[in-house]
């Protein structure tokens, strides 16, 4: 079973002392990835592809590629701020039992100038006990996960770029393991496919997809 996660890691992190973590992150913390209907019980858990949208740096905008067992494909949206909300208040998957640990998860949190000269303590709770945190990230807004039936999607990539009368239009470019491009468009209420493309008289498998913002060319 696929199981995924977002990580976040100090950019400064530099590993334990030699004695100690020396060769493995001690910031990382690692948060379940959610996309799926509750109350259907229908879940996708095989991340195939992420792109993200620029905006400041609280509104990007991550959009996730996921498959699940029944040939389904799924792309759910996620926002940074809400990935960083649960790094920062989330409490970790093994909760602490004391004062002391509490106090030792909070400084686990903090990047540091040098991970190397870190307490004792702090690196040894880094080595027992879990990164993962409690806390799951849903989607941005309480939103669902955008469903396609049937179609085995391997790469996707969004334009957020294209203007409409009260804000903008997405338009997600997804491709296929045949070497087809849909050409998705998301609004607010609905989400559906409004071109197929065939760029290749073969049926190569594409490995990545780009398009020129100044003349739209894919």
């Amino acid at each position: 079973m696929w199981i995924p996660y977002v990580s976040q890691v100090c950019t400064a992190d530099i590993g334990g002392p030699k004695n100690k973590l020396q060769f493995s992150w001690t910031s990382q913390m690692n948060a379940r990835l959610f996309c799926g209907n509750a109350n259907t019980k229908q879940d996708f858990t095989e991340l195939v592809d992420v792109a993200t949208v620029h905006g400041d740096q609280q509104e990007a905008k991550i959009y996730a590629l996921f498959r699940n067992e029944w040939d389904m494909s799924a792309v759910c949206v996620y926002s940074l701020r809400d990935i960083r909300d649960i790094f920062m208040t989330s409490a970790f998957k093994d909760q602490a039992t004391d004062d002391r640990q509490r106090e030792l998860d909070k400084k686990r949190k903090q990047c540091v100038r040098d991970s190397s000269m870190q307490h004792i303590d702090v690196l040894n709770s880094i080595e027992s006990r879990s990164a993962e945190m409690m806390d799951w990230v849903q989607p941005a807004s309480g939103s669902g996960p955008i469903l396609f039936k049937h179609h085995n999607y391997t790469h996707i990539y969004v334009d957020a770029s294209h203007p409409r009368a009260n804000g903008h239009h997405v338009v997600m470019f997804l491709s296929l393991s045949d070497g087809r491009i849909h050409e998705v468009v998301q609004t607010e209420a609905h989400s559906f496919i409004i071109a197929e493309y065939h760029p290749f008289r073969n049926q190569p498998h594409i490995t990545s997809i780009s398009l020129d913002t100044s003349s739209k060319k894919l």
